[in-house]
């Protein structure tokens, strides 16, 4: 009978069949712990060319939201825009804004890499 001989060719085995131990670095690997997001509207109604701000903010109040963003799933109907609020870490303004003449039915995602939060735009 013919002898097999297996090899492995991932890096994780040396040449001489032990096993290769890796350091791993501090600080390598961040545990992001996850997070609740609050507006204060979860559905607005807007009117052709309106506009309405939203507030948003983390349940906790713990941290502040550096890194936030807020994205449309239509930015060709509907924009929305951070506005600076100087000295306030934990609460920020978005302006929502229909920007086209369709009516319909948007959605806005607000995120910060521990949550996300959506909220329904109408506008008519």
């Amino acid at each position: 009978m013919a002898e097999t001989k297996t090899t492995k060719s991932d890096d994780s085995v040396l040449a001489d069949g032990r096993l290769r131990l890796v350091e791993s670095k501090p600080g390598s690997i961040t545990d992001i712990k996850p997070c609740v997001l609050r507006s204060s509207e979860d559905n607005i109604t807007l009117q052709n060319g309106g506009g309405e701000p939203v507030m948003i903010g983390r349940e906790d109040e713990s941290a502040d939201l550096d890194g936030l963003t807020g994205t449309s799933t239509s930015p060709q109907n509907i924009s929305v825009r951070r506005e600076n609020l100087e000295g306030v870490k934990t609460r920020a303004i978005f302006v929502v804004r229909s920007i086209s003449d369709k009516v319909g039915v948007y959605q806005i995602k607000f995120e910060l890499p521990c949550g996300t939060k959506e909220i329904v735009v109408k506008v008519r």
